[in-house]
């Protein structure tokens, strides 16, 4: 089977823009309970971050066992379960970062977490080159 660059570059346009208008119409539809559910809804992005991890790898190789329409859905689907954990762990960031800023120090905590985050990707990327 044969593959245009117009072909492939078309589907991941479809794919960021189902994950786009998933975003939009997830914020749409849930924005008033982030704040009262903040704990329950980072859980959800948690998840939504590992199948839509999950769904994109799978995407390549079942597009070629069942055929590129496989691989269209998987890919979208991915793309739409990471955009819903965009904007879930977006706003609970927030909403525990207030929690957590115990002296007026949101920026504080915010930054301290940022580095928490990006001393485990480092701690991550040494272990799997390891």
């Amino acid at each position: 089977m044969s593959v245009s660059a117009v072909s492939a570059t078309s589907q991941f346009i479809l794919r960021d823009v189902f994950g786009s208008l998933g975003a939009v119409l997830f914020a749409a539809s849930r924005g008033n309970s982030f704040d009262a559910y903040a704990k329950q809804y980072r859980l959800f992005a948690d998840v939504m971050n590992n199948v839509g991890m999950a769904l994109e790898l799978l995407a390549p190789t079942l597009g070629q066992v069942y055929r590129q329409r496989a691989f269209l859905t998987l890919a979208c689907l991915g793309s739409l379960a990471r955009a819903l954990c965009g904007v879930a762990a977006g706003a609970t960031r927030t909403a525990l970062t207030r929690h957590f800023a115990r002296q007026n120090n949101s920026a504080d905590v915010a930054a301290k977490e940022g580095s928490q985050e990006t001393f485990a990707s480092l701690v991550g990327a040494g272990v799997g080159c390891g």
